[in-house]
């Protein structure tokens, strides 16, 4: 934490304990996106991910469908600020579709 003077504080909040990556195979039961064994990355911040093809959704319960997912379009990367207690779960229209996913920390 620093000060800007005036009593005004700040933190800095870095990346600074790397990440790790994956590419996932998505099909028509979800599918949770983690990468080391099975559990989210300690202190994680953020996930990176990006669909490879058409019809992929992504929400945060294994409740997820085609219906109530929201989708993610071909090459659209997305990054979302979530601690190491939030799941991300990926559902699509039919076998076989790739998503990248990526962990910070």
């Amino acid at each position: 934490m620093g000060n800007l003077g005036d009593n005004d504080t700040f933190t800095n909040d870095i990346l600074d304990n790397g990440g790790d990556q994956i590419s996932i195979t998505v099909g028509t039961s979800a599918v949770e996106g983690v990468i080391t064994g099975g559990v989210p990355r300690s202190n994680r911040k953020y996930v990176i991910f990006q669909s490879q093809g058409q019809g992929v959704f992504f929400g945060f319960t294994a409740g997820v469908t085609t219906s109530n997912g929201i989708e993610i379009f071909k090459s659209q990367l997305l990054m979302i600020p979530v601690g190491e207690n939030t799941s991300i779960y990926f559902i699509a229209t039919s076998a076989g579709k790739e998503v990248r996913f990526q962990e910070l920390s």
